[in-house]
């Protein structure tokens, strides 16, 4: 019977790795994202960048139209200057056969930011909500996806 009992506990904890667990979103298994801050130290009332390298698996791509976007979870303290991203010079666009924009990621996605004025110095950690739309380019369909990044800002004094 003790045997038993531990099997059964064994094969749920061994589910729940491999399944996840309820209400916890596990990272896409097509969009590879990473983030860093191009800085990782700023003053209060300063200004930074956010870099989002997004490498999609062989057979998949990221749309351009709808545009991605980018939220924070609270701007009290950091507030983004733009929150759809607009592709400049350093970004290619592929158009597909189909007419679709599609991204090129041979650049990182970059998002600016300011720092509010009253930040105090210290370690602060922004969560950075990124929604974009991929597609399977062999099966034809497409999905939008949320992702949330934490980032740690650490905040200078300003002299």
């Amino acid at each position: 019977m003790r045997m038993s009992v531990v099997a059964f506990l064994l094969a749920v904890m061994v589910s729940l790795t491999t399944k996840g667990v309820a209400g916890v979103k596990p990272a896409n298994e097509f969009i590879q994202i990473s983030v860093r801050a191009e800085k990782d130290s700023l003053k209060a009332g300063g200004q930074g960048k956010l870099l989002f390298t997004i490498t999609p698996k062989a057979g998949f791509h990221v749309n351009l139209e709808p545009p991605i976007s980018l939220a924070l979870a609270e701007e009290k303290n950091f507030t983004l200057l733009a929150k759809k991203f607009i592709p400049d010079s350093t970004i290619k666009e592929i158009t597909t056969k189909d007419g679709y924009k599609i991204f090129n990621p041979k650049a990182p996605v970059a998002f600016n930011f300011k720092v509010a004025k009253s930040l105090k110095p210290g370690k602060h950690t922004l969560q950075a909500k990124l929604t974009y739309y991929y597609c399977s380019d062999a099966e034809g369909w497409c999905s939008f996806t949320t992702e949330t990044f934490p980032i740690t800002i650490t905040i200078i004094p300003s002299r």
